[in-house]
């Protein structure tokens, strides 16, 4: 009985230690397993295991993911994903999830903190096609053509081409001019396609009847230019006044007499404007026809301001002397008999200088004396033109700088709002002086120096009219005085015309 009980226990303890030991074997990890590591697949339950197909079971047993075999393998299984990367390699990041504006993306371990690759902006495998066959970025008419063609304003020929040196007609022409002004025109079929623009340009006044009367017809570059004057150039804006500087343009024109006297004001306003210029020869040639290329540049030049090179002098209107004061000597008298500037109120003395006395006498307009220092405290201005120097200039430097900054402190005090100009001796003319007129153009140019130190040091503004007058030889022209000193009627009226835009450049 004993030894069977014992053989019994014997059995149950055997049965209990064979199954300890397969249960250890077959949790146990491999010989390569580091302690911790995760493996990277699910575990898969004992009853799944035996349903599962022969070709999952051997890829389970060691099939190395990666190798061709194995991932069709893994595929098949479904078990691809998850699996541990091939030894020796290093695992490829995930691509980054396109997230909606203002969603939360998931957050995820960074597999590699290497930032991407910046893209090559010159491995574009689609070089962008040119606009037209026959024009290159290195033809001088690319850029406005590339613009005006990107504005939806030129489209050339169905060809392809833009065909730059052909002869642009008055269609072609106004029609370039006016697009960007009635943006939805729609142009109806065949021949007629220009009629919207010159519709347009007709009610606005812009085209005339003789404009479009033969659309097919070469434009001429005297024609260009007097269509282009009927527009606004040179516009009044922020103050000022645009206006041409004709004087500066007249030369340019090598073959003056050859453009029509009725065209040459249209010309001098659109050279003004730096939308045309003359040929290398120095002439308009009025007479000659303009081309495509020639045609997209000048609309180019008139949509873009920018890119125009204009001779211009910008002036203020009349209105802007409506507070101010021209205070000076007897050259101040001239400007106030002859400048023709009606508002601005006019203070001289003949023998004026910043020495006199206080209590100076000067005369208005009207010949009425005033004293000086009551008037300026009675009267308020919003801008002081000095027009002194020319009987200072016996003097030294140094005494007439003290002098004239004493003046224009005691000026400020009287008038703190007003907006001082300091205006520059104009030259003598030293062949015209009365005998005994101790004057010099050594000494003029010496005082105009403190003059506009003066008003660099105190930030005011100054009217350079020295430079205005002044000759190749720094004397004033003959013409312009009647005494060597004073000036002539018509200088005086130059020197307000020329003030008017010196009072803006300062």
């Amino acid at each position: 009985m004993k030894k069977k009980l014992f053989q019994t226990i014997l059995c149950l303890l055997l049965a209990i230690s064979l199954w300890t030991a397969a249960f250890a074997a077959e949790g146990e990890p491999g010989p390569d397993a580091l302690p911790g590591a995760e493996t990277g697949t699910e575990a898969v339950p004992e009853s799944d295991r035996e349903a599962k197909p022969e070709a999952a079971i051997e890829m389970e047993a060691g099939a190395e993911i990666g190798t061709e075999n194995g991932s069709e393998a893994a595929q098949e299984a479904g078990q691809v994903s998850g699996t541990e990367p091939e030894h020796g390699t290093e695992p490829e990041p995930a691509p980054e999830k396109e997230t909606a504006a203002g969603e939360e993306a998931e957050s995820a371990p960074a597999l590699s903190t290497e930032p991407a690759p910046e893209a090559d902006p010159e491995s574009d495998p689609e070089p962008q096609k040119p606009l037209f066959s026959d024009v290159s970025e290195e033809d001088w008419f690319y850029e406005p053509v590339e613009y005006l063609s990107s504005e939806g304003i030129l489209r050339g020929f169905e060809d392809g081409t833009f065909r730059p040196g052909e002869t642009m007609s008055f269609a072609q022409f106004f029609k370039l001019l006016l697009a960007p002004f009635v943006p939805d025109a729609v142009e109806p079929e065949g021949k007629n396609w220009w009629k919207p623009y010159a519709e347009y340009g007709r009610a606005e006044g812009i085209l005339t009847k003789n404009d479009v009367q033969n659309p097919d017809e070469p434009i001429l570059r005297n024609r260009v230019a007097r269509i282009l004057a009927r527009l606004s150039l040179l516009p009044e804006k922020e103050g000022y006044i645009v206006q041409a500087k004709r004087e500066a343009i007249i030369p340019q024109l090598g073959d003056l007499e050859m453009i029509p006297s009725y065209d040459l004001e249209a010309v001098v306003e659109v050279y003004a404007a730096g939308l045309m210029r003359g040929y290398d020869d120095g002439c308009f040639h009025a007479e000659r026809t303009m081309t495509r290329a020639e045609g997209a540049m000048l609309i180019y030049r008139y949509l873009l301001p920018e890119k125009r090179q204009p001779l211009l002098r910008y002036i203020v209107p009349e209105e802007w002397f409506n507070d101010a004061l021209l205070l000076g000597n007897s050259l101040c008298g001239g400007l106030s008999m002859y400048g023709e500037l009606p508002e601005p109120d006019i203070l001289y003395s003949s023998g004026g200088s910043i020495f006199g006395s206080p209590d100076g006498l000067y005369h208005d307009r009207g010949d009425v004396g005033h004293l000086l220092w009551l008037r300026l405290s009675e009267v308020t201005y919003g801008k002081i033109i000095l027009i002194y120097g020319t009987n200072e200039m016996s003097f030294d430097s140094e005494y007439f700088y003290d002098h004239y900054a004493a003046f224009l402190d005691r000026l400020k005090e009287l008038q703190p709002e007003a907006q001082l100009f300091l205006c520059t001796a104009p030259p003598v003319n030293e062949d015209l002086l009365r005998e005994g007129v101790q004057l010099s153009n050594r000494d003029c140019r010496r005082i105009n120096e403190v003059i506009r130190q003066l008003a660099k040091e105190r930030g005011l503004g100054l009217l350079d009219v020295w430079d205005f007058f002044a000759d190749e030889t720094g004397s004033i022209p003959a013409k312009d005085t009647w005494d060597g000193i004073h000036l002539t009627p018509e200088s005086c009226l130059r020197w307000t015309e020329w003030m008017r835009s010196a009072v803006f450049q300062s």
